[in-house]
């Protein structure tokens, strides 16, 4: 049956009259915001976006915000969504040096274009050289915890947590 389960179905269909937008509060949102806080020790927030996409750049409003950092670093070959920042470096063509993006498409701005700083997945070593020479200015990291099929190693996301810019 896959995705089309019929309890899945019904319960869709239930609240579809509701509404399908769910970047505004609801007494549901809320509910299950608070079950997710509850049952999550790390999880403290929660925002609702309508897409993965719209969710990365949420996420790096806040991080650039927070910290008054405007760069951000990414893995070469990580999918954060078709927005500027998650198409840097996705599949690039042409291998440059690191942290060098490649722009994945047409119209991507030169002003993102050096904001993004790319790193090579799984290679803690090159990751905290970047990191810090560009630590006044890197204000997010994004890194998926298995980059698509890449499974990270045993030390990679440990050391990548101790790492600060």
């Amino acid at each position: 049956m896959g995705t089309a389960h019929p309890a899945i179905i019904a319960a869709v269909a239930e609240r579809m009259p509701l509404g399908t937008s769910y970047f505004g509060m609801s007494e549901v949102i809320i509910k299950h915001a608070a079950v997710l806080c509850e049952h999550v020790p790390c999880v403290e927030q929660v925002r609702y976006c309508s897409s993965g996409t719209e969710s990365t750049l949420f996420a790096l409003r806040a991080a650039k915000a927070k910290s008054g950092k405007p760069k951000v670093l990414k893995f070469e070959g990580g999918y954060h969504g078709h927005n500027d920042y998650g198409l840097m470096s996705l599949t690039p063509d042409a291998l440059k040096p690191f942290p060098t993006p490649h722009p994945g498409s047409v119209g991507i701005s030169k002003l993102i274009e050096s904001e993004v700083l790319v790193a090579p997945f799984n290679d803690i070593e090159t990751t905290t050289r970047i990191i810090e020479a560009h630590k006044d200015k890197l204000g997010a990291v994004l890194c998926e915890p298995v980059q698509r099929v890449l499974e990270p190693r045993p030390e990679f996301l440990q050391g990548l947590r101790k790492v600060r810019p």
